[in-house]
């Protein structure tokens, strides 16, 4: 117990993962947008091409936006250490 009072978070740590967590939400933005894109280019059936590249980015924005929401909720300690937001909250409780 006492070792988990002793751990300090690293200085601007909350407001990095606030801003991690909103780069997220615009990378997961712009993967709806090329996925709209690329359905409505696809159904027209004359942009093969485009509309397979926008479904292609749909997939790379929908996978670093994921990661970004992931490394979001990681919690880094001055002792080098790291905790996922919900490890702290359910020790909390």
């Amino acid at each position: 117990m006492s070792e988990e009072l002793s751990q300090t978070e690293i200085p601007g740590g909350p407001r990095w993962r606030k801003r991690v967590r909103m780069s997220a939400l615009a990378v997961l933005g712009l993967c709806v947008l090329c996925l709209m894109v690329g359905i409505g280019l696809l159904s027209l059936g004359t942009f093969l091409l485009p509309g397979i590249l926008a479904l292609v980015l749909f997939a790379v924005f929908l996978f670093l936006g994921i990661y970004l929401n992931a490394a979001s909720r990681l919690i880094r300690y001055t002792d080098g250490s790291t905790q996922w937001e919900w490890e702290r909250k359910k020790e909390n409780h």
